[in-house]
């Protein structure tokens, strides 16, 4: 007698509970874009994300001032297609829904949540503002005044601050700060997240992940401009023949007497030859002429501190396959497909979970990285 329960449409709903309980990062992110691919989504495919305007008040006299903006936008692309194809055996389709969901359903999800959340946390290299010293994980009242001293300097909402640490940043949290250690016992109990929060302190709410990245840093050494001089706003530079080692994308990098510092989002790996290197944003203050010293900051633990609207993240499912036991589910606006199949060549049956998932650091301004 078939399996009544072990639905395509049942085991979907099941898979996408359980993936939004494993899920750390894509809870904390802005995620309202998840709704709007007006066409089955596939890998590849993407929506625009229009950008906040900025504006400066200025007083009333007797008229008023009139101001303009152009709106912009950054593309929000469906990157990767995470998925688990589980053989399954005879046993196991004879099991009710909630054994399934135990078995099979949640060691699945649990394996795609954990890449979602590998993926969401090397959206780190389009931040380019970064708090703290690398190699020295935070681990003081001093590093989490220091953390907000910058987050209230570039003017973020005082609500809605997320601290992202990994594993080493918290155990030296807990150890050397008292008020961490209260905020981690108290609350939901630890359940959120799957035991991630750690509570909320020091104006901030704080989770541990275990799969926060860690940026392998260029090696340039005496690295410097060009002669000719750059101008507030502007997002390349030229660089003189001069110095060794390498800028990579993702490396933050400042230039000596300016304002500011700068991610890296193109450019040549080896210095030495010249070439030129695109980052963001653009200069907050121009380059003189003459050559300027080029600082990196050094290879870093990249533990993320955020407000959710920095980065926007999308979880979609793909839609439901032509020709097999096939249905997409959605809960909170993520989405999975589960197909069940059969392989006429092993004479084996088989159950696919799968999602798609895109980001993008859209106002990398109200996000920073906590070195350790």
């Amino acid at each position: 007698m078939p399996n009544t329960f072990l639905t395509a449409d049942a085991v979907a709903r099941e898979a996408t509970f359980r993936l939004r309980n494993n899920l750390v990062f894509a809870n904390l992110m802005f995620r309202g874009h998840e709704v709007e691919w007006s066409t089955p989504p596939k890998k590849g495919s993407a929506v625009r994300v229009r950008q906040p305007a900025s504006f400066t008040a200025t007083d009333f006299s007797s008229t008023y001032t009139t101001v303009d903006h152009t709106e912009t936008s950054v593309s929000l692309t469906l990157e990767e297609r995470p998925h688990i194809k589980v053989a399954l055996t005879a046993t196991e389709l004879t099991y009710d829904l909630e054994t399934f969901s135990e078995q099979i359903v949640q060691p699945a999800m649990e394996s795609i949540a954990d890449y979602i959340d590998v993926y969401a946390a090397s959206l780190y290299d389009e931040v380019y503002t970064t708090v703290g010293t690398a190699t020295d994980p935070p681990d003081s009242v001093a590093d989490i005044i220091a953390l907000g001293t910058e987050a209230d300097n570039s003017k973020w909402p005082v609500d809605n601050r997320i601290a992202v640490i990994d594993p080493t940043a918290k155990g030296d949290f807990l150890a050397n700060v008292t008020h961490m250690l209260d905020a981690s016992q108290s609350g939901d109990g630890g359940e959120r997240f799957r035991n991630a929060s750690m509570g909320s302190a020091f104006g901030w709410d704080w989770f541990m992940n275990q799969n926060i990245q860690t940026h392998t840093a260029g090696t340039a050494s005496g690295s410097t401009t060009d002669a000719t001089g750059y101008a507030i706003g502007l997002k390349t530079v030229t660089l003189a023949v001069a110095g060794t080692g390498s800028i990579l994308v993702g490396d933050v990098i400042s230039f000596n007497g300016v304002a500011g510092q700068y991610v890296i989002t193109s450019g040549d790996a080896d210095v030495s030859g010249g070439g030129t290197i695109s980052f963001e944003p653009g200069l907050e203050q121009a380059i003189p002429a003459g050559a300027t010293a080029i600082t990196l900051v050094a290879t870093h633990v990249a533990n993320l501190c955020f407000n959710p609207r920095a980065f926007s993240l999308a979880v979609v499912a793909p839609p439901a396959s032509m020709g097999a036991a096939s249905a997409v589910s959605s809960f909170e606006g993520l989405g999975v497909r589960v197909t069940f199949d059969f392989d006429n060549t092993t004479g084996s049956d088989y159950a696919i979970f799968e999602t798609l998932v895109g980001g993008k650091c859209v106002q990398p301004e109200l996000a920073l990285r906590n070195l350790g």
